[in-house]
């Protein structure tokens, strides 16, 4: 894997949005856009400006996605915000990248799943930032979502654990 740039980090810290991809149509290797948004009221001609972040890697981290994965029947995508002004979990964890680190945007199906998620019908998937700095591993949670099995899941095509199921029953017995 490739290290972060100081133009990364530069663009990083500008950054207003991050866009994930892992195997949708338009992007089936994954890509990773660093996105400036213009101003609200900005001139004629302003647009917003991308910055494709390469020097990383996507994944999905399951081992039930797999197949489905390598089939393209999965597909993942986060959009995440970010407000270095206010300092929010996401920009403070943003700012401490350095060039040098290795990064890898790790989907994960379920990963807050219990059983009132799973007996409601929906799911918890979670997008982590592992991060490799000089032999030393640290990871944090970017983005979380809780939303049925449709169009709208962060992670989509990826078969329920049998363990989705019993968590579900498991919660019905007991309440």
């Amino acid at each position: 894997m490739a290290a972060l740039t100081k133009t990364d980090i530069a663009a990083i810290r500008k950054a207003d949005q991050i866009s994930i991809h892992l195997n949708t149509p338009a992007y089936p290797a994954g890509r990773v856009v660093l996105i400036k948004r213009k101003k609200y009221n900005a001139a004629p001609f302003e647009t917003d400006q991308e910055y494709s972040l390469e020097n990383c890697e996507t994944r999905l981290e399951t081992t039930r996605g797999r197949d489905a994965l390598e089939r393209g029947a999965a597909s993942c995508f986060e959009l995440v915000s970010i407000y270095h002004d206010q300092n929010t979990p996401v920009s403070s964890i943003l700012k401490t990248l350095r060039a040098g680190d290795e990064i890898a945007f790790c989907f994960h199906p379920d990963y807050h799943t219990n059983g009132y998620v799973a007996d409601a019908g929906l799911h918890a998937d979670s997008l982590l930032l592992r991060v490799n700095r000089n032999g030393k591993y640290f990871t944090y949670e970017l983005e979380n979502q809780v939303c049925p099995n449709n169009s709208a899941r962060m992670i989509r095509g990826v078969p329920n654990d049998a363990s989705y199921q019993r968590m579900a029953e498991d919660r019905r017995a007991n309440a």
